[in-house]
């Protein structure tokens, strides 16, 4: 038993001391951090160790060579050779890089259009805010004004609820331009020239910039600032789209929102020449509600004791002299077609444009009214029908 033991004693003896050591530190190769909790593994093996507080590790093996891995959350990975003799230490430090963490997440459509929009907005030379076509589609905005609503530093008007004009930093919409592909859009008001944006539907656009401050090249005249409409080109490849959807009315108790968008694009001449076609049909039911009355002036009312003297008390009151009601019903149609035809070469880019649309209101209106001081005709029941076009 003595002479075994021995014998055990002595292999234990002689293989630890053919052990080896690795150790190091591993850190941030640009701010020479720390980096407590990091990887260190041979590669091959489940042998390895987790860097301490101190971004400290070490490593026993046997004498030989090894091929480090070393992995960080946020880092990329690093991979270091190194030789162990027996009995002796093999200092290794190892400098992590940051890694892109972005690179390994597959993006949407919508979010790279949107980040193209974005890199543009920040390299543009002017206070401007972009909307990709890609944002516009996945969001579910009537028009391209309610999309540009969305935007900071923009109000809306709206037409029966319907956002149609664009208010830029508090001015007036007269007070903007609007323009399509670098091109004035003509007014559609006969009082100023503002326009609606409520007939460009987003369908046809590749995107919107607004640009809330001046440049020496662009109209002194838009003190508000300038809305241009980008609208949408031929595509590489052939391409066709279509679109339809619907709604109930629980107001007027049927099926009458729709909206159908149909078009096509594709490329000759070895793609030098583009041709792209978009038209859209929509027919809405908008309905308003407007309450009014009317009321009289301060009446003065003295407070009296049991004896019927006066207290010196007063109250002030205010009579409803009239009131109103007025319902208003409005079927909107609207239709628009663009066409965009574009030239490519190398030397230079040529397009023309058409963009064609009209809105049909069919409005009816019918007003109540109650004038309490009237004895004679207290009520009065008025119905009004108009259609307007523009």
């Amino acid at each position: 038993m003595l002479v075994t033991l021995y014998f055990v004693t002595t292999h234990y003896s002689f293989a630890q001391q053919e052990l080896g050591t690795i150790k190091g530190v591993v850190m941030d190769s640009s701010t020479r951090e720390l980096l407590p909790g990091a990887s260190v593994v041979i590669k091959g093996t489940t042998k390895g160790a987790y860097t301490d507080f101190d971004g400290n590790y070490e490593i026993k093996v046997s004498p030989g060579t090894y091929l480090l891995v070393v992995s960080f959350t946020g880092y990329k990975g690093s991979e270091k050779q190194v030789t162990v003799k027996a009995n002796q230490t093999s200092t290794v430090n190892i400098e992590m890089t940051p890694g892109n963490q972005l690179d390994e997440i597959v993006i949407s459509v919508q979010v790279r259009g949107q980040i193209a929009a974005i890199r543009e907005q920040v390299a543009s030379n002017k206070i401007s805010n972009i909307i990709s076509a890609e944002k516009m589609v996945e969001l579910p905005d009537a028009n391209a004004a309610e999309a540009i609503g969305r935007l900071p530093g923009i109000a809306l008007e709206r037409s029966s609820g319907e956002a149609n004009k664009v208010v830029i930093r508090g001015l007036d919409p007269a007070q903007s331009n609007v323009t399509i592909g670098g091109v004035k859009m003509a007014s559609t008001s006969v009082e100023d020239r503002s326009a609606d944006l409520s007939m460009i539907q987003s369908e046809m656009l590749a995107g919107v910039e607004v640009s809330k401050t001046l440049r020496a090249d662009m109209d002194a005249g838009a003190t508000g600032g300038t809305v241009d409409v980008r609208l949408a080109t031929a595509r590489k490849k052939p391409s066709f789209n279509f679109m339809s959807e619907g709604g109930y009315s629980s107001l007027f108790k049927n099926i009458g929102d729709f909206k159908t968008s149909v078009g096509g694009s594709t490329r000759f001449l070895k793609g030098k020449f583009g041709a792209k076609i978009q038209g859209t049909y929509e027919q809405k039911q908008l309905s308003s509600q407007r309450f009014r009355a009317g009321y009289s002036g301060r009446i003065i009312e003295q407070v009296l004791d049991e004896d019927g003297n006066l207290t010196g008390e007063q109250n002030f009151l205010a009579r409803t002299e009239t009131a109103g009601l007025k319902q208003v019903e409005t079927i909107r149609e609207r239709s628009g077609v663009s066409l965009v035809l574009d030239f490519k070469s190398s030397f230079y880019e040529m397009s023309f444009l058409n963009l064609i649309n009209k809105t049909t209101d069919d409005v009816i209106g019918r007003d109540e009214n109650y004038n309490f001081l009237d004895n004679t005709m207290p009520f009065r029941f008025t119905v009004s029908a108009e259609e307007t076009e523009r």
